[in-house]
């Protein structure tokens, strides 16, 4: 999983095994590390440092979560999108700029990539379904 900032000057990036995802918390004006929370496998921020999502293993739901909570190790989360129908895992997701809507892209049983944006204000169901050509494969970003 690539590293994702959490604020200004630190990054979290994912260590561990698939079995036992753990992450570093890695302060880049100094170098220090420190542990960060277990179980996400995947994560990603929002840019403003307020939001996080995470996934715990393939096939699992995507987890919408306050950054200072999830840092805490608190457990909670502000909401969560499940796999749809037809659907093996998320391959990637992204949380724009203050976490407000979540894009993911999702690995379908038989190979086909679907896209699918989530928004906080519609309790995290899916608002849009962009269409992308054939893909086996994609990475979500928003552009800013």
């Amino acid at each position: 999983a690539p590293p994702a900032w959490i604020d200004d000057d630190r990054l979290v990036v994912v260590t561990g095994d698939a079995g036992s995802p753990t992450s570093a918390v890695v302060d880049t004006t100094n170098g220090d590390v420190t542990d960060g929370p277990k179980g996400a496998r995947l994560i990603a921020a929002s840019a403003n440092g307020k939001r996080v999502a995470t996934m715990a293993k393939q096939g699992a739901p995507v987890m919408v979560r306050d950054m200072d909570g999830w840092l805490a190790g608190d457990g909670t989360a502000i909401g969560s999108v499940a796999p749809p129908d037809g659907v093996s895992s998320a391959i990637s997701f992204a949380l724009d700029a203050t976490g407000q809507r979540l894009a993911i892209a999702w690995a379908g049983d038989g190979g086909k990539v679907t896209l699918a944006v989530h928004a906080a204000n519609s309790d995290w169901a899916r608002v849009a379904q962009p269409k992308i050509p054939t893909a086996s494969g994609a990475v979500v970003a928003w552009m800013r």
